[in-house]
């Protein structure tokens, strides 16, 4: 079969209108989406993903010995958000969406779906991923989160140990 300029140009249009639609897909599941039970901006959705990427990202057992997730760390981000521009706001939000269905494809669930040795190894494919923007976006989340972590008051004693300085004696 010969391949001529209309089958490259045809290929073109059929993937781009397969981008358009999935970008819709994605942009009617998170645009506008009502404000959770617990929160002022974020959805419960949203919440949920924060609250299992919390719980992988400062997993108990460590010292501290609590875990992100146990510290209802999307409440930080919640009033993080307040602090944040509209579409700043509406943007990382969308993120959230984007991580959370990310393991979709290859693991048929939702990372908030997962258990938490599956949701590790998504998390460690995120944090080495070979494309520095995607590698960026996801660690930000996790310094996002870190600042709730280490100054909220299950914890903070601990940091304060280590870091007198910076927590005030």
């Amino acid at each position: 079969m010969r391949i001529t300029r209309r089958h490259v140009l045809a290929l073109g249009a059929a993937v781009s209108a397969a981008g358009g639609i999935g970008v819709g897909v994605l942009y009617t599941r998170w645009w506008d989406r009502p404000v959770g039970d617990d929160y002022r901006f974020l959805s419960n959705e949203e919440g949920a993903f924060l609250e299992a990427f919390a719980d992988t990202a400062y997993p108990a057992g460590g010292l501290p010995s609590v875990s992100g997730g146990e510290l209802a760390l999307s409440h930080f981000l919640d009033e993080l958000a307040g602090a944040m521009e509209p579409m700043s706001r509406t943007l990382i939000r969308a993120l959230f969406h984007l991580m959370d269905d990310w393991p979709l494809p290859a693991r048929s669930a939702r990372f908030a779906e997962l258990d938490p040795e599956a949701r590790r190894a998504v998390f460690e494919v995120w944090m080495r991923h070979d494309l520095a923007e995607i590698r960026n976006a996801f660690q930000s989340i996790v310094l996002l989160l870190g600042m709730g972590y280490t100054t909220h008051p299950r914890t903070v004693d601990w940091f304060r140990q280590l870091y007198p300085c910076t927590y005030g004696t």
